[in-house]
C-alpha cells in the first residue's frame, strides 16, 4: 500500500498519528512537515527508509513507534537531536543502534513489551538529560551496559518482568534515583544499591532460591518498598532505619514471624504481607499507630496478639489464613475500622465485635451461623458478604434489623429452613410486593435495579427471578420500562443458569410491574435456595410461615 499524504504538508501539523497494517513505504514527503514535534507509527510491515523519510523533523520532540513490522532502527537513528520522548512499542527490534547516545536532549524513554530485545548500546550512558528509563515485558532483556552509571540525571528506572542477570558496578552512581523497579535472578541485586541513598519508592521481584540480604537498611529515605523473595536474612537491620516508610509490601515464601522491630516503622500507613509460612504477628505491631490498611494473604496466620486491637487508626483489615479461628477479645478495640475482610474458618466472634459500629463492608468465612449473633449490632453496615456451612437462618435472624444494609449475599452448605422475618428495609412494601427473602448465591448485580430470586409458592423448585427498576418518579414507570425489565432477565438468565439447580424462570407476576410500582431504595440482593414469595398487601412475620421443605442447596 503507498500512502498519499503529500496533502498534509499544508496543514502545518505538529501531531501526527498513522495507524496502519500494510506501510510498505513511508513517503519522503513526511520530511516536510517540518513542525511536527509529536509522531506515532504503527504497523505491521515498513521498510527501514524511516530517518530518510524523517531526517528533516528538526522540531520533533516525541516519537512512538509501534508494531512487529519494525525490525531494527539504522544507525542513523541519533539525527532526532531535539528529541525528548522515545516509545519502543511492541517492535521486533533486537538493539539500538549505537548513535542512541546522539539523543541529547530525551528525558524520557519507554520500551514496552519488545520480546526481542536483549539490551541497550554502551553508548546509552551518553544521554545526559535522561530522567526516566522504563523497559517492560522483556523476557530476553537480562543486562545493562556499564555506562548506565554515567546517567546521573536519572531519576527513575523500571526494569519489570525483564530477566536482568547482573548489574554493572556503576550502578551504585545513580545517586539521584529516586523511583526504582527492578525484577532480577538470584545474585544479581548488588550491594552497591544501599547507596541509592535518595531512593523513594522501590520494588524488587527476584527470580529464584537465593536468599536476600540487606539490600535496603541504609535507604532512610524509603517511603515505599515492595519485595518479593523466596527467602530474606538480616531482616531485622533492614527495618532499623527505615525511618519515613509509609507502605510496606512483603512476600517472602519463608517467613514464619515478622521481627519485633517492625514497630520502628511508626509512619507505615499500609502494610501488605503476602508470606505463605506466616504463623504469628509481634505484638510491637500496635505500636504503628498510624496504620490505616493491613492486608495478609494467604497464611498460616494461627492467632492475633492481644494487642492488635490497639490500633487506633485502622480503616481496612483483610485477613486471609486456614488456621485463624478465634479473634482476641481486644478485636472490638478498633474503633476506626469502616472494612474488613476474613478469609479464616472463624469459629468464633468476641463480644466485643458488637463494638464496631462504623463497620460499613463486611465479608467473613464462618464455619456456624450462630457465630455472627453480634452482627445485629453493625447499625453502619451497608454491604455484608457470609458464607457459613450451617446455620443460615441464624444469619438471616441477625441482619433483619440492618437498616443500612444495601448489599446483602449469603453463600450456605446447607441452607435455612425458614425464611427472614420481613422488615421494613428488606420487604419491599405496596400492591402486590410482599418479598421475604434476600439471600445472595449469585452475586449478580443490575445497574439502577432491585434485584431478587424467589421460589414459586406453588412450586418451590421453580426460581424466579424479578427486577424492580427504581425510579425517583413512580410515574415514569411506563410499559417500556416493564418490557426493558424483561429483556434484562432474559439476558442474566441466559447467563447465569448454571449457578442454580432448580429450574429457572421468568417472572410473570405482573404487579410488580405495574404503574403503582414504586421503590424508594435500590438492594443488591437475590436468593440462593427456595425461600417463598408471599403476595400479601402487607408485611408477613416469617415464624408464622410453615418452613420450606424444598431447599435447594447453595454452595461456595
Amino acid at each position: 500500500m503507498e500512502l498519499q499524504v503529500s496533502d498534509l504538508i499544508g496543514l502545518r501539523l505538529e501531531s501526527l498519528e498513522i495507524k496502519v497494517e500494510g506501510l510498505q513505504i513511508v513517503p519522503d514527503c513526511f520530511g516536510g512537515l517540518q513542525r511536527l514535534r509529536y509522531f506515532w507509527l504503527e504497523c505491521l510491515g515498513v521498510e527501514n527508509n524511516l530517518v530518510e523519510s524523517f531526517r528533516n523533523l528538526s522540531a520533533l520532540e516525541g516519537l512512538t513507534l509501534r508494531g512487529k513490522g519494525i525490525t531494527e532502527l539504522p544507525t542513523e537513528f541519533g539525527c532526532f537531536t531535539t528529541l525528548r520522548s522515545l516509545r519502543l512499542e511492541r517492535t521486533a527490534v533486537q538493539a539500538l543502534p549505537g548513535t542512541s547516545g546522539k539523543f541529547s536532549q530525551l528525558k524520557y524513554a519507554w520500551f514496552i513489551d519488545n520480546l526481542d530485545l536483549r539490551s541497550l548500546p554502551d553508548s546509552f550512558g551518553q544521554l545526559a538529560q535522561l530522567q526516566s528509563l522504563d523497559v517492560w515485558d522483556s523476557e530476553h532483556f537480562s543486562t545493562l551496559p556499564d555506562s548506565v552509571g554515567s546517567l546521573t540525571n536519572l531519576e527513575r528506572l523500571h526494569l519489570d518482568e525483564c530477566r536482568i542477570q547482573a548489574l554493572p558496578a556503576s550502578f551504585s552512581n545513580l545517586t539521584r534515583l529516586v523511583d526504582l523497579k527492578l525484577r532480577c535472578e538470584d545474585g544479581a541485586v548488588p550491594v552497591a544499591a544501599r547507596n541509592l541513598i535518595n531512593l523513594v519508592y522501590l520494588k524488587i521481584k527476584v527470580i529464584g532460591r537465593q536468599p536476600v540480604g540487606d539490600i535496603f537498611g541504609q535507604l532512610s529515605k524509603l517511603e515505599s518498598l515492595t519485595l518479593q523473595c523466596h527467602a530474606m536474612e538480616n531482616l531485622v537491620e533492614s527495618f532499623q532505619n527505615l525511618f519515613l516508610l509509609g507502605r510496606l509490601d512483603l512476600s517472602c515464601e519463608t517467613v514464619e514471624e515478622l521481627p519485633r522491630e517492625i514497630g520502628c516503622l511508626t509512619t507505615m500507613t499500609q502494610l501488605v504481607i503476602a508470606c505463605p509460612s506466616l504463623q504469628s504477628l509481634p505484638v510491637t505491631l500496635s505500636e504503628l499507630l498510624k496504620l490505616k490498611e493491613l492486608h495478609i494473604w494467604k497464611s498460616n496466620l494461627r492467632s492475633l496478639p492481644d494487642s492488635f486491637g490497639q490500633l487506633p487508626q485502622l480503616r481496612r483489615l483483610i485477613i486471609s489464613s486456614k488456621c485463624l479461628s478465634i479473634l482476641p477479645d481486644t478485636f472490638g478495640n478498633l474503633s476506626s475500622l469502616l472494612d474488613l475482610e476474613l478469609d479464616c474458618p472463624i469459629q468464633l466472634l468476641p463480644a466485643s465485635f458488637a463494638n464496631l459500629i462504623r463497620l460499613t463492608r463486611l465479608e467473613l468465612r464462618c464455619e456456624d451461623g450462630h457465630t455472627v449473633r453480634v452482627l445485629s449490632s453493625l447499625i453502619s453496615l451497608d454491604s455484608l458478604k457470609i458464607k457459613v456451612k450451617t446455620g443460615a437462618d441464624v444469619v438471616l435472624d441477625a441482619v433483619r434489623d440492618l437498616g443500612n444494609l444495601k448489599s446483602f449475599r449469603l453463600a450456605f452448605r446447607r441452607p435455612p429452613s425458614k425464611t427472614v422475618r420481613a422488615g421494613s428495609h428488606l420487604t419491599r412494601r405496596g400492591r402486590g410486593v410482599g418479598l421475604r427473602v434476600l439471600i445472595d448465591g449469585s452475586s449478580l448485580a443490575v445497574p439502577h435495579c432491585t434485584l431478587f430470586f424467589v421460589a414459586a409458592p406453588w412450586n418451590p423448585t421453580l426460581v424466579f427471578i424479578v427486577l424492580v427498576f427504581k425510579f425517583a418518579d413512580p410515574c415514569r414507570a411506563d410499559p417500556c420500562n416493564c418490557v426493558a425489565t424483561v429483556v434484562t432477565s432474559a439476558l442474566f438468565l441466559s447467563c447465569w443458569y448454571s449457578r442454580f439447580e432448580g429450574r429457572i424462570m421468568a417472572d410473570r407476576n405482573r404487579h410488580l410491574f405495574g404503574r403503582q410500582q414504586r421503590t424508594d431504595q435500590v438492594y443488591n440482593v437475590s436468593v440462593m435456595g427456595t425461600p417463598l414469595l408471599d403476595d400479601s398487601d402487607s408485611e408477613v412475620d416469617a415464624s408464622q410461615v410453615p418452613s420450606s421443605q424444598h431447599g435447594g442447596s447453595g454452595g461456595f
